[in-house]
């Protein structure tokens, strides 16, 4: 079977090799995601999962071509998660980590000393926020940080290696958010979202925006994507009732449009699924 890589842009009309490529793409990421753990390989799986969103986040296509390309790629969703996982598998046996200890005879001229001062101060100030000790906020990584760290990465599950990366920053943000949500419902509407108004949005929504436009890069951009699919969702409205569906046809809508990104693009495709199976009744 065909498939076509798209190329990068928002609103781009596809054809169906390369509507195929974004629904087998995202199989893929959804099975690899839950293998690779936070710390192993997550900057190539963040660079893959950038690339789809760049090329399939926001694309238009012709009537019918939706629809035939996720009948296409359906029979082979079993054999591309599988290769999928085969592929997460090798990323994480094969990781070798940027900052390994060196021995004393070791050449250290390939070694990162520490961490960007960057990533460090931002993470000093969140675990500082989260009630942990990593010393002075000053951008400088010694042992206190690595500490704060290491305790942080033990309450969440994660890989204890005490290391400040981008993947590090992103689950200190989401515990931060978590925090201030819990002890001031009032900014909920508020964190890490553009707009005036966004109280009409569910907290779902709102979570979802979020989560698409999370590897956008910098905030620029990532505040950016979360406007434009703000807008997006409120041109298309709420998510369409499907209550009134037997349980075949509703799990069916939903499957066929959780692969689709951010809430807009997932409710357009659910009232367009919905549209053609009422139209079919008739």
């Amino acid at each position: 079977m065909k498939y076509i890589k798209p190329s990068v842009g928002t609103n781009n009309v596809l054809s169906v090799p390369q509507i195929r490529w974004c629904i087998r793409e995202g199989i893929r990421i959804e099975a690899m995601r839950g293998i690779i753990d936070t710390n192993a390989k997550v900057g190539m799986f963040n660079r893959i999962v950038n690339d789809y969103n760049s090329r399939c986040g926001s694309y238009r296509y012709r009537h019918g071509s939706q629809s035939r390309a996720e009948r296409d790629v359906e029979p082979y969703r079993s054999q591309i998660v599988a290769e999928a996982n085969r592929e997460a598998r090798q990323l994480v046996s094969s990781y070798q980590p940027s900052y390994p200890s060196v021995s004393p005879r070791t050449s250290t001229h390939s070694a990162p000393k520490k961490p960007s001062a960057q990533y460090t101060r931002e993470a000093q100030q969140l675990l500082t926020d989260l009630g942990y000790d990593p010393g002075p906020i000053d951008g400088d990584y010694g042992r206190r940080t690595a500490a704060a760290v290491k305790a942080f990465q033990k309450m969440q599950g994660l890989t204890v290696d005490g290391w400040v990366s981008k993947n590090l920053l992103d689950t200190l943000r989401l515990a931060a958010i978590k925090k201030t949500r819990k002890h001031d419902p009032t900014t909920n509407s508020q964190s890490t979202m553009p707009g005036k108004d966004i109280s009409d949005i569910s907290e779902s929504d709102r979570l979802g925006i979020i989560d698409a436009c999370k590897y956008r890069g910098s905030p620029a951009n990532v505040y950016s994507c979360q406007k434009e699919e703000l807008n997006k969702l409120k041109r298309i409205g709420t998510r369409p009732d499907l209550s009134g569906l037997s349980s075949s046809d509703r799990s069916g809508i939903i499957d066929a449009c959780k692969y689709r990104g951010s809430p807009a693009n997932v409710y357009s495709c659910q009232k367009e699924e919905l549209n053609k199976l009422r139209a079919s009744r008739y």
